[in-house]
């Protein structure tokens, strides 16, 4: 009973519908029986008791169906008519009960208890239970239903974020790892330039474990990450490789990717190219619409390193399929690899 009345108190625009609903029952029932027109056929008093009624009748609904909750977790019309007639028979014997005390305290009962006085008054409370009944379980699978919206909602935003957090729990180990090998051999070549390479990782390192709990990094840190992390490849290869950024980047200071994306993509364009001074890998940064667009030369690799890009452009293409609808493209022939990834914007 608390919790039909807390429910309806939420819920004041349906009360106020089923109000009005009953008064216009009212003024039709009035006007059917011939009565002429006054201000007596407007007066609300027969709307009231039918509101009452209605209650009643809501609160009767509400515990057949709490009875049978098990049986009523999705939309089923054979459910909602099994409720339907179960309170109906209920209803029917209360407000018959109510009758019959009613009939007592007024002396009355020889004249509301002739059999067709008790046939109209019984099939009026059948239309009333069938009527406002039928509200009532609408109103609740409808409520119902926007709980397990919620829920699944909730449910399919836990599974991405979890699903996000494993795939940047890949990530971290890996730019980890790799850059550990490359201070390895810097360490065996050139013990100045390790000490460079070493506090310059530091700082990467530092924006890795800051942006470790976000899905999203502004695309102008991003970029600056990019640059930062590229500096540490100069360090090991010199100027076989090239990269160029655009200015207009640097005005999508509303836009945002997934971090570490241009890490990978700059890794994977080293990896899969055997870059050269006399033949240097050009990797360029550029933004065309709504879109971010990495280009980087083709220069073969002696490695033969495998084409689709391996691990990490899988991984890039998983964590866009989670956070928007929009699909990475590429475009990979024996000269040039070109990625295009859609920016993401915060509504």
């Amino acid at each position: 009973m608390i919790n039909l009345l807390r429910n309806l108190q939420l819920n004041k625009y349906f009360l106020s519908a089923i109000f009005v609903f009953a008064y216009l029952q009212s003024i039709h029932t009035r006007i059917g029986l011939n009565h002429p027109i006054t201000f007596l056929t407007f007066t609300p008093e027969a709307a009231v008791t039918s509101f009452i009624s209605a209650c009643i009748i809501f609160l009767v609904v509400d515990e057949v169906i709490r009875s049978h909750d098990q049986q009523v977790q999705r939309l089923d019309i054979r459910h909602m008519l099994k409720m339907l007639f179960i309170s109906v028979i209920i209803c029917v014997c209360i407000f018959n009960i109510i009758s019959l005390l009613v009939s007592l305290a007024f002396s009355t009962i020889s004249r509301n208890y002739v059999w067709p006085v008790f046939i109209h008054n019984n099939l009026n409370v059948l239309l009333d239970v069938c009527i406002y009944g039928s509200f009532y379980l609408v109103y609740w699978y409808y409520q119902k239903s926007k709980i397990v919206s919620l829920q699944v909602a909730a449910h399919h935003q836990a599974m991405a974020e979890n699903k996000i957090a494993q795939l940047k729990s890949q990530l971290n180990p890996h730019f980890l790892f790799n850059n550990l090998n490359i201070l390895d051999q810097l360490i065996e070549e050139d013990q100045k330039i390790a000490s460079l390479f070493l506090n310059d990782f530091a700082e990467l390192y530092r924006y890795s474990l800051q942006t470790s709990g976000s899905n999203l990094v502004l695309l102008t840190d991003e970029i600056q990450f990019a640059c930062n992390f590229f500096r540490l490849m100069e360090h090991k290869y010199g100027s076989s490789y090239s990269l160029v950024i655009d200015q207009p980047i640097y005005a999508s200071c509303d836009k945002f990717i997934p971090p570490f994306t241009l890490q990978l993509l700059l890794e994977n364009a080293i990896e899969h190219n055997l870059g050269t001074v006399q033949h240097p890998v050009d990797i360029r940064i550029t933004i065309e619409g709504d879109n971010l667009i990495i280009i980087n030369s083709r220069v073969k690799n002696i490695k033969k390193k495998k084409r689709e890009g391996g691990r990490s452009l899988e991984n890039l293409q998983q964590q866009y399929a989670i956070l928007t609808h929009k699909k990475i493209q590429l475009q990979d022939t024996e000269t040039e690899f070109r990625m295009q990834l859609p920016l993401i914007e915060f509504q």
